[in-house]
């Protein structure tokens, strides 16, 4: 296929991810679109320019997720992002006779509903066809030279909104499981570690603090927390370490490595204990944004008692996958 004529897309709850085969740039925006909040609603903005107003907008104007807790909440909403990136990638390139094809992620847990939406909303992008990947069996391939294809593995990918995990041989996922809630602080994946941890250091600290702020936190870069007390008005500051972070989080964690035991014991029941000893041999490999909290793998390793490999970089994994999976065809 020529160059720049095939879109390769991860559109995940927080950030979308794009790759114009033939074009190794990594493209990696908010999975976000600002509109109008009068009806009928017009489109201002969408990605970098729309995340950058999620909790800033005022009344007249909507900043908007895509996927909202692991759903398709808002086809039209998809169908204007495949749209933005087809133009932002290909350009002058695009023209209505040469229309690209697009390869688009899909959570393993959506219903055939969905998977319908994604299709049409690509088909009204203009797309000339639109290839649905799970996003487990992108994850599975993106570790690639871990383990060969026609082995069993146990994948665990830990994104905003939600967490997955299955067991996947050969480009099929065998056997999966989700965790995904509208109440951010009863899901397992980072828009649950932010809500905790948001709220540990608001009943701990007294303290208001913004979401740029905690996702660093998360991720490690700082320990320091600047944020606002409401109840001597003015700014302060406090300093965590990782240890505090993981154990205000807790909850969340363990929710996660419930999955992790769960899937496990789904693959031994439906497969065989063939699963088992994948994991004991290779491992559960753990990816995706989320799985950036530090510390994450140690916990889950030691919670349940399994082999954890954390990937090079989690919030590429899926995109990556997506390459390699082109690559072979």
């Amino acid at each position: 296929m020529s160059m720049k004529r095939h879109l390769l897309i991860d559109m995940g709850a927080a950030r979308t991810r794009v790759v114009c085969v033939g074009d190794a740039r990594l493209r990696n925006e908010p999975s976000a679109v600002m509109m109008t909040a009068a009806e009928p609603p017009r489109i201002l903005a969408v990605g970098a320019d729309a995340g950058a107003a999620v909790e800033r907008t005022p009344d007249n104007i909507r900043a908007r997720r895509p996927q909202m807790a692991g759903r398709i909440a808002e086809p039209d909403l998809v169908e204007k992002q495949l749209a933005f990136w087809l133009q932002k990638c290909l350009g002058q390139v695009f023209l209505p006779v040469v229309r690209p094809c697009l390869t688009l992620t899909v959570p393993c847990g959506a219903m055939d509903y969905e998977r319908k939406a994604l299709v049409d909303a690509g088909c009204a992008a203009r797309f000339k066809t639109v290839k649905l990947v799970d996003e487990l069996v992108a994850h599975a391939a993106g570790m690639d030279g871990r383990v060969s294809s026609d082995e069993l593995m146990v994948v665990v990918a830990v994104g905003a909104a939600y967490a997955q995990a299955g067991v996947v041989r050969n480009g099929a996922v065998l056997t999966q499981r989700m965790i995904h809630a509208k109440n951010p602080r009863d899901g397992a994946a980072g828009d649950a570690v932010t809500a905790e941890l948001r709220h540990w250091i608001d009943t701990t600290f007294g303290l208001s603090v913004g979401e740029d702020q905690v996702e660093r936190l998360k991720c490690g870069e700082v320990h320091k927390i600047v944020g606002f007390s409401s109840s001597e008005e003015c700014f302060k500051t406090v300093e965590v370490s990782d240890a505090q972070i993981l154990h205000a989080v807790r909850p969340v964690l363990m929710r996660l490595t419930e999955l992790v035991e769960g899937v496990i014991a789904d693959g031994a029941q439906s497969v065989g204990d063939s699963v088992r000893e994948s994991v004991r041999r290779h491992g559960v490999f753990l990816t995706g944004g989320g799985a950036k909290l530090k510390g994450l793998a140690d916990f889950v390793r030691e919670a349940a008692q399994v082999p954890v490999v954390l990937a090079a970089v989690p919030e590429e994994t899926a995109i990556r996958g997506l390459e390699r999976l082109e690559a072979r065809q």
